[in-house]
């Protein structure tokens, strides 16, 4: 998060927008697909949730947010209104030209960022994908202890 919010140019949308992809793989386990995928109109603030459209086998799910994740959205969505339309089906996370992001754009940042913070990218080296997993390691054995 700390190198996302060093990306260049300073004053562009792209920080903000890493940080918010980031922050989103981490905290909800959605799929890299499931957030490039995601238009405003999937983001339901009052009810702190989002609405995944395209999910694994093209199944629609509902994804609940903690009030920090939803207030990290809304500061970003903040950000975004200022750089391009806001119409309801228009991409949630842009690039620096205000389109959708791609995967290969990520993927090639994301080891940058990885460098810049000092993390070798050999043998095992972080991938995006494995902020999700992470993000169910965390949230699985807290609701499993709910249960028990």
């Amino acid at each position: 998060m700390a190198g996302a919010a060093e990306l260049t140019p300073p004053e562009s949308l792209r920080l903000h927008t890493y940080r918010t992809l980031l922050g989103l793989l981490y905290s909800t386990g959605l799929r890299i697909g499931e957030a490039l995928a995601l238009n405003l109109e999937d983001f339901h603030a009052p009810e702190q949730r989002l609405f995944v459209t395209a999910g694994k086998f093209h199944k629609a799910r509902w994804i609940a947010l903690a009030p920090s994740t939803t207030l990290a959205l809304e500061a970003y969505l903040a950000h975004r209104t200022l750089c391009a339309p806001s119409v309801p089906d228009a991409p949630m996370l842009l690039n620096l030209r205000g389109r959708r992001l791609h995967q290969c754009t990520i993927n090639h940042d994301f080891h940058r960022l990885l460098a810049h913070c000092g993390i070798d990218r050999q043998h095992g080296a972080p991938r995006v994908h494995d902020l999700r997993h992470n993000s169910a390691s965390r949230i699985i054995p807290s609701r499993l202890s709910i249960l028990g």
